[in-house]
């Protein structure tokens, strides 16, 4: 082989070793944002998607108690139409985005009241469709929808919100109150959605009831492309076609409780914008630091064909135009580099603020420059460096010698090898952060202050907790009073209506002062040392006759042991669990028992209920959450039972556990750990059963 062809093998050799790691490593770094980009905007439109349905129904729900708060009207249970029509008008007057308000028997058949007409004196025998209406009386329910479009008796498109007036276990009329779809309009605006999303609220059906986009699709179908992404149950991100053939990516949920969608897209060009930047980046960075590793395989490739000392002085003089050039970068980047001696003594340091070498500091050690335990850090990080043989990163506060002020730097430190592979000392680099530093700082006590703001509003709540509830023992008293006297029917059914009215907006009260108690942190824990069986047995005393009212069966196993823990909050703990029960339980009955399992104690309550499916087992905890009450009626609870129940286990230091089997029942479970458990208690009968 000649001389040339034998330097252009050693050099093409060296330009493969120099460049092929650059070039895996800018591969390696392409596939990872190419994947972290995709689940960072995956995330955002699923979390983007589940606040806007979180509003959706958080507005249906309002529509749906506000004409129920007109279905409950004592005009309609006495008949006096003209009286329900101006309650309706100012209702309509009211909530600004109603379009008019109907009465109608439960077929649809005859209409008594529509605001959009005068009141007569006769029905109105005009026909309106009846399904929602039938479905409404039959099932004794609210009923959203189905959107209707612009006709005789509604002035826009809109959505029918209908609720049964139940007089005597009759369904006697249905009230309608149709929501126009700016309603909705108005939730995609209030969201501030970034730009570029394409947001589209759609009935159960998949009629448009508000688009980001073009109001003009408001009460048409959906594309079919929606319908296919829906029936195809694929999660995620998913491309799909809109009806002028653009291609969107988009995700898709629907609510379990209403049954509408939220679909949320962006187009391609957005969802990759970002990750197309990064990869510009990446890939400048590679060229530059292929280029370089180039340039310098091509002083080393000169070196080995150049023996004499011209070409001694060419390679020389070649990397010193490498090394400037590398100094240029690293001054463009605010960077300072140093190499150490195994003693940590400086040999070599370039300075990025000045631009250039430092060959005064050789020899000397950071302690010439920083104050001891400033100095006493840096050491042990590069100590670590040159013990372990392994590159090291560290973000380091240092504080100047004779100085108050503190630098905060990002510093890396490598070990630095001769030829044969001995450690020689190290090099680092480190770069100023400290606009970085101070704006993390800022930002902290930005979170701090917004903290102690939300524990305040919290304190705040539980504090004033005497001074809310008071109006409602007032009114208490107030309805004792009056039901005392005697008053005319008419009056009376009012009074009733007053009365529940009364008892859902204080037991909403009550649980809401709880929950803020909790979260202030105000309730204060008062350990005792009390049998626990008498306890099952007060608990089962108060609901022997809700029992026996409801045809369930109500006993109980007690275990005569002691414990300590508060009695009251267990107390509460358990009515609270019995109380739940009750209300999910038609047959069959309920057990309320406890027994030993190792060291701890476990107290259970039993039911032969509706159960709950394995899916919604987590969120029974959660605020406001309930299982099959879609309409949010209030007889049946306002959700926040459990959710009491999991704050004062976690304040107590009680653990609780459920388990449940659709169609046969539920069992919630208070585990008291082994240093609860006291001596136990004297011999105590337990009463007899309840019915």
């Amino acid at each position: 082989m000649t001389p040339g062809a034998s330097w252009t093998a050693s050099l093409a050799t060296l330009v493969v070793a120099a460049v092929a790691p650059i070039l895996v490593s800018a591969t390696a770094a392409v596939f990872v944002l190419v994947e972290r980009q995709q689940t960072m905007m995956e995330d955002e439109l699923q979390a983007t998607t589940r606040a806007v349905l979180t509003a959706v129904d958080r507005e249906l729900e309002k529509q749906i108690l506000l004409v129920q708060g007109l279905a409950s009207s004592p005009y309609l249970d006495t008949g006096d139409f003209p009286a329900f029509y101006q309650v309706a008008l100012r209702f309509q007057a009211l909530e600004s985005s109603w379009g008019n308000v109907v009465v109608t028997d439960p077929q649809g058949e005859q209409q008594y009241v529509n605001t959009l007409y005068p009141l007569k004196p006769d029905p109105l025998f005009f026909h309106i469709e009846g399904d929602s209406i039938r479905q409404a009386a039959e099932s004794q329910r609210p009923v959203v929808g189905p959107m209707v479009q612009r006709g005789r008796f509604f002035e826009a498109i809109s959505i029918p919100v209908r609720a049964p007036v139940i007089i005597r276990d009759e369904v006697r009329y249905v009230v309608s109150a149709t929501v126009r779809p700016e309603k909705f309009i108005q939730i995609l605006q209030d969201q501030e959605l970034p730009s570029g999303r394409l947001v589209s609220i759609f009935t159960p059906d998949f009629s448009i009831v508000a688009d980001s986009t073009n109001n003009d699709l408001i009460g048409q179908p959906a594309n079919s492309s929606w319908w296919h992404k829906a029936t195809s149950s694929q999660p995620g991100v998913t491309p799909v076609f809109l009806g002028d053939n653009r291609e969107v990516l988009a995700v898709l949920q629907q609510s379990p409780d209403t049954g509408w969608w939220v679909a949320m897209g962006t187009t391609p060009t957005a969802f990759w914008a970002p990750l197309r930047q990064s990869i510009v980046v990446v890939g400048i960075v590679g060229l530059l630091a292929s280029s370089l590793s180039l340039v310098l395989s091509l002083g080393i490739a000169r070196s080995i064909r150049r023996r004499a000392l011209a070409e001694k002085r060419a390679k020389d003089e070649e990397m010193h135009i490498n090394q400037e050039r590398f100094i240029t970068a690293l001054h463009l980047r605010g960077i300072s580099v140093a190499s150490f001696d195994t003693d940590l003594r400086y040999t070599w340091f370039y300075h990025s603020n000045s631009g250039r070498h430092l060959p005064e500091l050789a020899g000397k050690t950071h302690y010439d420059f920083y104050e001891d335990e400033s100095a006493d850090r840096i050491r042990d990080f590069l100590r670590n460096v040159l013990q372990t043989g392994k590159s090291g990163r560290i973000e380091i506060s240092l504080q100047p010698r004779g100085r108050k002020v503190w630098h905060h730097y990002d510093l890396v430190a490598a070990p630095l090898t001769d030829a044969t592979g001995r450690l020689i000392g190290l090099t680092s680099a480190a770069a100023r952060i400290d606009a970085e530093v101070e704006a993390r700082r800022k930002l902290q006590e930005a979170v701090a202050t917004a903290t102690r703001a939300d524990t305040a509003k919290s304190r705040f709540l539980a504090a004033a907790s005497h001074d809310l509830r008071q109006p409602f023992q007032a009114m208490n008293l107030y309805q004792q009073v009056l039901e005392l006297s005697s008053l005319p029917p008419k009056a009376a059914q009012a009074l009733e209506g007053l009365s529940k009215a009364m008892k859902a907006g204080e037991e909403l009260l009550t649980s809401l002062l709880d929950v803020s108690s909790f979260e202030a942190g105000t309730i204060k824990i008062h350990s005792s040392v009390f049998p626990l069986d008498v306890l099952i047995e007060e608990i089962a005393q108060e609901y022997y006759e809700m029992a026996e009212q409801s045809g369930l069966r109500l006993k109980i196993h007690g275990l005569p042991v002691m414990v300590e823990t508060d009695r009251v909050l267990l107390k509460r703990m358990l009515r609270n669990l019995v109380n739940n029960a009750f209300r999910y339980t038609n047959r069959g009955g309920i057990l309320i028992g406890c027994r030993q399992s190792g060291g701890n104690v476990l107290i259970q309550v039993w039911d032969t209920g509706s159960g709950i499916p394995d899916d919604k087992l987590d969120m029974i905890f959660e605020d406001f959450y309930q299982l099959g009450n879609p309409e949010r009626d209030r007889t049946k609870g306002l959700g926040l039972g459990l959710s009491i129940v999991q704050r004062m286990a976690h304040l107590l230091g009680l653990r609780i556990t459920v388990a449940s089997r659709l169609g046969r029942g539920s069992v919630f479970t208070i585990v008291l750990p082994e240093n609860a458990l006291h001596t136990p208690a004297p011999p105590k009968r337990l009463a007899a059963a309840g019915a």
